[in-house]
């Protein structure tokens, strides 16, 4: 019994640092597709909707020219050009995503921060993981703000792809990794505690 008690900080150490694996598999996550890009021939019918484009999480960090990516599709570069002419206020709008996404780059140090702290503190891994899966979905959300700002919202939709999908599963699994790193040491405690009084 004294042997198993004087292994139990080494394990609970090396499981502490084990969750940091699933924070850097997010980086592979972010290879995958992030959000997809549909365009539908009728304005909010979603149903018949065709995929236009999809990105990953680095090429929208980079920033995408939808104008180049996208001019093989004529409803949507019929709607752009109506669009420029009447409105080039509401088109600039579509600037912000040929730029640098400077959100993601701070999503992808906070993710970093995570997988580090881990080592040493899960309680400020779990916060910064938290922030960063927050941030994800509040970023893909507001890509579908900014088409609707543009005034072509009916006909474009965004929606996240399954690479949205596997990191925030992997997040996930980080989170419960932390989660159990900060209860566990309590519950040992608890344990000891009642093995003493018996």
């Amino acid at each position: 019994m004294p042997i198993a008690e004087e292994h139990k900080p080494t394990l609970t150490k090396h499981f502490r640092r084990l969750t940091s694996i699933p924070f850097l598999f997010v980086f592979l996550a972010f290879l995958m597709p992030l959000v997809v890009f549909s365009c539908a021939a009728t304005p909010g019918v979603s149903e018949n909707a065709k995929k236009i484009a999809e990105f990953n999480a680095y090429e929208l960090a980079n920033g995408v020219s939808f104008t180049e990516d996208l001019k093989e599709n004529e409803t949507f570069q019929n709607r752009i050009l109506k669009l420029k002419e009447s409105n080039p206020e509401a088109f600039k709008q579509l600037e912000v995503l040929e730029q640098p996404s400077y959100v993601l780059y701070i999503i992808f140090i906070g993710i970093l921060l995570a997988s580090i702290f881990a080592w040493f503190s899960p309680v400020g891994s779990l916060v910064m993981g938290l922030c960063s899966f927050s941030a994800l979905w509040i970023y893909i959300d507001q890509l579908s703000i900014i088409f609707e700002k543009m005034g072509i919202g009916p006909i474009i939709f965004v929606e996240a792809a399954h690479g949205a999908y596997a990191a925030s599963m992997l997040m996930i699994i980080g989170f419960a990794m932390n989660i159990t790193s900060i209860v566990r040491p309590f519950l040992d405690k608890r344990r000891e505690k009642k093995a003493k009084a018996t």
